[in-house]
């Protein structure tokens, strides 16, 4: 036994009774202050300092995320925004390639902005280059899960949404079978 080989050591009682048994590559005797002698068990300090350092770390390191789902979501606070159409894409049946419907649009009506309020108010502003007439519109809009219902310009189904880009579609624009997509980027 260790202790044995140590007699004039002064062992503390909680180690004499078993509950740490340290061996003589970890066990170190220092000094202190007052003249006597302590026993600190060197491994088992680092362990539970180490441990003790980790834990204190990951609490202190944990944060909350801030989760901007509601803003993000096609609601009318969700969609609620100034937006400008960037590409309007037609298709004559579902197999027909999309043809660039933005290409045959004036100029004036290019740089025009939509308004969605959150309380079901829009306004369509004819900004930049005003058209002759001016194309200004106010109205009422809702959305419905995916889909915008307005007494004016817009109305259709939601196909995405990423809190900048808002792409919806009209089937049946102009024939049956057809489809006019929508994509407006938020100002």
């Amino acid at each position: 036994m260790i202790y044995s080989k140590m007699p004039s050591l002064n062992i503390p009682s909680f180690i004499r009774k078993g509950w740490v048994i340290p061996s003589k590559k970890n066990f170190h005797f220092i000094p202190t202050i007052g003249g006597g002698e302590g026993v600190l068990l060197k491994t088992a300090i680092m362990k539970w300092t180490l441990i003790a350092m980790t834990f204190g770390m990951m609490i202190l390191s944990c944060k909350k995320e801030k989760t901007d789902s509601f803003q993000c979501s096609t609601s009318m606070t969700g969609l609620s925004g100034s937006y400008k159409l960037t590409a309007l894409q037609y298709k004559s049946d579902p197999s027909a390639v999309p043809a660039d419907y933005l290409a045959f649009m004036d100029d004036c009506e290019k740089d025009d902005i939509l308004i969605l309020n959150s309380d079901g108010a829009y306004d369509y502003n004819d900004a930049g280059t005003v058209c002759a007439p001016n194309g200004t519109q106010h109205g009422s809009w809702a959305v419905n899960g995916s889909t915008l219902t307005s007494d004016g310009i817009f109305n259709g189904t939601i196909a995405s949404y990423d809190c900048k880009t808002l792409v919806f579609y009209t089937e049946n624009a102009i024939k049956a079978g057809d489809r006019l997509t929508y994509t407006m980027v938020k100002q």
